[in-house]
């Protein structure tokens, strides 16, 4: 997988699931509850998760480019694509509905953004097409 193909597929993934898979504390889940997928966790195939379990340990959180070592297909994936891609899903998606209220979530200002939406995670991963030289499809 390329660049190209592996940033399209995060996209489309994270645009059809709708909301970031993250558990009550803003934390990242690879797998999250409710079949829910992390951007890089929603390319993954299910062997993969767990060839890289076996090969690195329990992958739950942590920076996105590490799995990416594990799973021969993702080889030449920019680690420095994978991460920023994830954190346009930590910081931009919008939270799942079973979040508690008070939960800590990670900070959509770091981006410069006021709140969680599709609409700015889109924003954002246009930013992110054009710093890479990729194409951004439209929704």
């Amino acid at each position: 997988m390329n660049n190209q193909e592996f940033f399209t597929a995060a996209l489309l993934h994270c645009r059809k699931q709708g909301i970031a898979s993250i558990d009550n504390s803003g934390n990242c889940k690879y797998r999250g509850p409710n079949r829910l997928a992390c951007a890089v966790g929603g390319i993954l195939t299910d062997e993969e998760v767990q060839q890289a379990e076996v090969e690195r340990g329990r992958i739950e959180g942590g920076v996105a480019s590490l799995v990416l070592d594990y799973v021969p297909r993702l080889a030449n994936v920019r680690r420095d694509l994978a991460d920023s891609i994830q954190a346009a899903h930590d910081h931009l998606m919008p939270a799942p509905g079973f979040i508690d209220a008070d939960a800590t979530l990670a900070d959509p200002a770091r981006y410069g953004f006021a709140e969680r939406s599709l609409a700015n995670f889109n924003t954002r991963m246009r930013e992110i097409a054009k710093t890479y030289g990729l194409v951004f499809i439209e929704a």
